[in-house]
């Protein structure tokens, strides 16, 4: 009996408002003096209330359209309850069984081959045809990606190590955030790096976030199991990894 991967990916994406999620808040927090963009809604002080960012929630429907999701008519928020010293409130404002979009897909062109022709892929926006930046192999396949949700949530503060000492900056905490959940339909670490290539150059494009992994602003957790192969062919991805940053 031969195994191979299957993967899932859960990608989280700042969008780059200018406040933040649920306040007024100036969402710029890179090379910003520590815990000077927050506010009581922020670290959620008594009597503190939260309203919804417009252009964001605005923002997470395109991001939806773009990858072929049906927009949900009706969506709520929900609080997801962790206790950890970057989350000041105790919970985090979420989605979680109504989320803005669901059941998308995107197409991407698979290596069958070694080679270096770009490969024309077609994207979701607009019907356009671009040629993609990769250089896979000189016979290509499709392969269908199915997005499960896209939903937006609050992001958390940010721990710094410091000469043994754990310290807490707020100004992250708050700023808004896009995660777009797949399937588990990988089985290779290369699917997993053309698809996020793809998805990174599908959110430039529109234009609402920077996307840059080196920043944190596109974050990717994947979510890795092993299953039974399926057909009669079987190809060793043992020495393989995952490149997350590889963009």
């Amino acid at each position: 009996m031969q195994y191979e991967p299957v993967i899932g990916l859960e990608i989280h994406v700042e969008i780059k408002t200018k406040s933040k999620m649920f306040c007024g808040c100036n969402a710029n927090h890179f090379g910003v003096k520590p815990n000077t963009h927050c506010c009581p809604v922020c670290l959620g002080l008594p009597g503190a209330l939260p309203v919804p960012n417009k252009r964001a929630i605005e923002w997470c429907v395109l991001l939806g359209k773009a990858l072929n999701c049906k927009i949900s008519s009706f969506s709520k928020f929900d609080r997801k309850n962790y206790f950890y010293p970057d989350l000041a409130k105790g919970y985090q404002i979420s989605q979680y069984d109504e989320p803005i979009a669901t059941n998308g897909s995107i197409v991407i062109a698979t290596p069958l081959s070694g080679g270096s022709n770009p490969v024309n892929i077609m994207h979701p926006i607009g019907n356009e045809i671009a040629t993609s930046r990769l250089k896979v192999g000189t016979r290509n396949d499709t392969m269908i990606v199915r997005i499960h949700r896209v939903h937006m949530e609050e992001d958390t503060g940010k721990l710094i190590h410091k000469d043994g000492d754990t310290l807490v900056d707020f100004n992250r905490s708050g700023v808004p955030l896009v995660e777009i959940v797949t399937e588990p339909d990988f089985h290779s670490s290369e699917d997993v790096v053309i698809f996020l290539k793809e998805l990174h150059t599908i959110i430039r494009y529109l234009n609402i976030s920077d996307a840059d992994m080196e920043k944190g602003t596109m974050r990717m957790e994947p979510n890795i199991s092993v299953g039974v192969v399926q057909s009669s062919k079987f190809k060793d991805q043992s020495s393989n990894q995952i490149q997350n940053s590889k963009l």
